[in-house]
């Protein structure tokens, strides 16, 4: 069996999605599937900067990308598209069925005017609602999460039979050497409004002026801060303390992840939540959001936490560092999302679909 498996714009650098397909392409081959990568990159925006660099992306991933996809497809079984705001390639391979991956359908609901805490402008409302539409051309789609999946179901005409869940276990293993923790927490993320990166500057602001924490700092990993978060970060009465990351290489997420003494991540939404396994893996405490899937994914492992109450989350927090890391729990809640399974799960995907 031939898979072609398509990642997301090379220059977006979004660490998940580029987490997942490679992971996904190198799991795949090591259970005897021939696949291979591609992805489209940066022709007509190569060296362009601002507004400009936006839409010739757009032409990079809509036109240029396009015949790519159409030649390249015809040779294989299967097409699997990575994320699904690529849903549009689904109508692009020709006869060769489609596996398309929803991670979150976030800013679909957005451009729908579902959530009050995301505005999207009209020429997004028209991208997203072209995902959406674009999403019925699948011929099966697998959601990374149930919250997601509902979604799916909801906002689609897909029906139940061509859809399942299989959970994202392609996490980067951040285990290593035993490691003194530090008196710092931290975050992972990027900018988009669900991650919440403004809240878990306010909540640990809130947690580093707390008695006894005066010697404690935030280190913020990820994105560079947009507007927004950069004037929250000014705003903190403790900025002198909060540190950021923009993009650090993998060991370095490695050393400060196996030193931290907990990661917040207080999103106000996720399609899954990588990050917390990821976490757990270096056996790091795990500070979240009592929402899905966050809940679901941290399990009895997590400390959960109310996003919009700042006072109530640091007090959580501080509770909970007086305590015994729950090293045991974590363990056992990395065994519940197994990489293996997933990708067997795919696997048995691809078969049933190139059928």
């Amino acid at each position: 069996m031939r898979v072609l498996i398509v990642g997301g714009f090379a220059t977006d650098s979004l660490y998940s999605m580029e987490g997942y397909a490679g992971s996904l392409t190198e799991g795949v081959r090591a259970l005897g599937v021939s696949a291979d990568f591609i992805q489209p990159i940066a022709r007509a925006s190569k060296g362009v900067s601002g507004p400009l660099a936006k839409y010739l992306a757009y032409y990079d991933k809509f036109v240029i990308f396009r015949q790519e996809l159409e030649e390249k497809a015809e040779d294989y079984d299967v097409v699997h598209i990575c994320d699904q705001g690529y849903a549009m390639y689904c109508g692009w391979t020709g006869s060769t069925p489609t596996v398309l991956t929803v991670h979150d359908l976030l800013a679909v609901r957005s451009g729908l005017g579902e959530l009050d805490w995301w505005k999207t402008r009209w020429t997004g409302r028209q991208l997203q609602e072209w995902i959406r539409q674009s999403l019925n051309h699948a011929d099966f789609v697998t959601c990374v999460s149930e919250a997601t999946r509902q979604d799916l179901l909801r906002l689609t005409s897909i029906t139940e039979g061509h859809t399942s869940v299989i959970h994202n276990c392609f996490y980067k293993d951040l285990s290593s050497e035993p490691r003194k923790r530090q008196d710092f927490l931290h975050h992972i993320g990027a900018n988009q409004p669900y991650k919440n990166r403004a809240g878990a500057v306010r909540i640990a602001s809130k947690f580093l002026q707390l008695p006894g924490r005066e010697d404690w700092r935030f280190v913020m990993m990820g994105k560079a801060p947009d507007k927004t978060l950069s004037r929250v970060i000014a705003e903190s009465p403790v900025k002198d303390r909060i540190d950021v990351m923009v993009r650090p290489p993998d060991e370095e997420v490695l050393r400060v992840t196996a030193e931290s003494s907990g990661l917040l991540f207080p999103s106000i939404s996720e399609g899954f939540g990588l990050p917390i396994l990821e976490a757990m893996t270096a056996g790091c405490r795990v500070f979240t959001s009592f929402r899905e899937p966050m809940k679901t994914v941290a399990g009895n492992a997590g400390v959960l936490i109310d996003p919009s109450d700042l006072d109530e989350a640091a007090e959580i927090i501080d509770q909970a560092l007086q305590l015994p890391a729950p090293t045991e729990l974590m363990a056992n809640n990395l065994e519940r999302f197994s990489k293996e399974d997933s990708l067997r799960k795919i696997v048995e995907l691809y078969k049933a679909v190139a059928v």
